[in-house]
């Protein structure tokens, strides 16, 4: 892989590959249009694919490193590993991570910090200041329920669930980024009176209902998800308060696979043409901090809900490990369980990956994109 050292950058003999795909994706990124406008949200209709079991083979295990500068949004020592950071930024880190599908070199990072939850935007193509990108807007979500998770991404809609507080609440709210720049929360969101949101998964069903998965643990009940169908076709009108609760426990595995389904940091949805559901889950077997080794993994799940998912009324689904795949992190560009998201492209129909450490390294944030072998992945349409 190739490392960002200052302004210049140095590049080992063994990656020569993935420095063209940094640069093809820098240059795609740059002609993109930045400032499309929309004044209501896009399409809320999710890509889908002909066969999502084969374009998540498809995705590479060794990505492209690319930068952000933080455009003094970020001021130290936030999200830093510093001492002033107290305790050396432990408690005050990214979470989650999307390329926001319609506003092509734009990316969603979602961080927890002592003054509350924060969103970022970084705008991708164009090196500046050494950077390959930069930090263009900062948005404060909530200043009781600081800690903002996985996130998940439908259209120009944002979905970012968040806990904390005393008592505790967790919630998933909604945001336009058809604006990437101005993000507009939506006026519905998903309450959960003394329980956790860790990672949140959005799609829309054949039907138009919305099904919203959020994923939790320690908060008195086991690790598990729990899916929300939303009340009508219309986001607006909300969701049904009761979720169907899902036990990792009863996780099946195909053949080949392991009986698991970890803590994950982030989740998202695929759908297939035929009408499967697929859900995607994100780790690092030993966590997020880039200074420990450990491997990281992406895992596929199919969902299968007994009276189908066109119904209006959910019941218990199974839940199905059907394949995984090592993504390698190197030079501390990223921590599938610091943050991480699933983009699927909806023009060339292929899977990449987002990812980023946890903190800063100095004024930069550094992002890893895997890209599909296919090598269409860049695309920026």
């Amino acid at each position: 892989m190739f490392t960002f050292n200052g302004c210049g950058r140095t590049i080992d003999g063994r990656a020569k590959r993935h420095t063209f795909k940094a640069s093809v994706l820098t240059v795609m990124l740059a002609a993109a249009p930045w400032n499309a406008v929309a004044q209501q949200p896009s399409s809320t209709d999710p890509t889908v694919l002909d066969d999502v079991e084969a374009a998540f083979s498809r995705i590479e295990t060794r990505g492209a490193h690319v930068t952000a500068c933080d455009s003094g949004l970020i001021p130290k020592p936030q999200y830093r590993t510093t001492l002033t950071n107290f305790p050396f930024g432990l408690r005050n880190h990214f979470q989650g991570i999307q390329r926001l599908p319609n506003q092509p070199g734009y990316l969603a990072i979602s961080g927890s910090n002592k003054t509350g939850a924060d969103l970022f935007i970084v705008r991708l193509g164009g090196e500046s200041s050494g950077c390959d990108g930069q930090v263009v807007a900062r948005v404060q979500l909530d200043d009781v329920v600081r800690h903002a998770g996985g996130l998940s991404t439908l259209g120009s809609i944002l979905a970012v669930p968040m806990h904390g507080g005393s008592p505790r609440v967790a919630k998933v709210v909604f945001y336009d980024v058809a604006a990437p720049e101005s993000p507009r929360r939506l006026p519905v969101e998903i309450t959960r009176p003394g329980r956790k949101a860790s990672a949140t998964a959005l799609t829309r069903l054949p039907n138009g209902h919305y099904l919203v998965a959020v994923l939790a643990a320690f908060d008195g009940l086991p690790l598990r998800i729990d899916f929300y169908l939303s009340r009508s076709t219309v986001l607006d009108d909300g969701f049904l308060p009761d979720p169907v609760m899902w036990p990792v426990s009863g996780v099946a595995a195909r053949a080949g696979q392991d009986r698991t389904f970890n803590h994950f940091q982030t989740i998202n949805f695929i759908r297939q043409a035929d009408g499967r559901l697929y859900l995607v889950g994100f780790h690092n077997r030993v966590g997020p901090h880039t200074i420990l080794p450990g491997r990281d993994y992406a895992d596929l799940y199919e969902v299968q809900f007994p009276r189908g998912d066109d119904a209006s009324i959910l019941a218990l689904p199974t839940v199905t490990k059907v394949a995984n795949r090592m993504l390698r992190c190197t030079d501390g560009f990223c921590s599938l369980d610091a943050a991480a998201g699933l983009f699927v492209d909806p023009v060339t129909k292929e899977m990449s990956v987002y990812a980023t450490p946890g903190w800063l390294d100095g004024d930069r944030v550094k992002v890893t994109v895997y890209p599909s072998s296919s090598g269409k992945s860049f695309n920026a349409q």
